[in-house]
């Protein structure tokens, strides 16, 4: 869901089921952080799944969910990068987005 929220509309502004939030702005620290925390965590995951994995046996490593950790890390952090971009609003100094 997070990686989902960070490319589609209801990631920049709250669903209408969110009592409270509907229809505000999700703050963009909020999602960041915590895609931050999750990408980093997979990143981990993902570097001792790929140290412990016997890659003589491809049946074994494909069939594991978390040899595509790693994976999901890199499309998470790309997702989070793109999210930030698109959110961070013109400069100060030069106003070019």
């Amino acid at each position: 869901m997070l990686t989902l929220g960070l490319v589609h509309r209801w990631g920049e502004v709250w669903p209408r089921w969110v009592i409270g939030l509907a229809g505000r702005r999700v703050p963009r620290a909020l999602p960041v952080a915590l895609a931050s925390v999750v990408t980093a965590v997979l990143l981990s995951a993902g570097a001792q799944t790929v140290r412990g994995t016997d890659w003589t046996d491809p049946v074994a490593w494909l069939s594991s969910p978390t040899a595509y950790w790693p994976i999901w890390a890199v499309a998470l952090g790309l997702a989070t990068l793109a999210y930030h971009l698109r959110r961070r609003g013109r400069c100060r100094y030069c106003g070019l987005v």
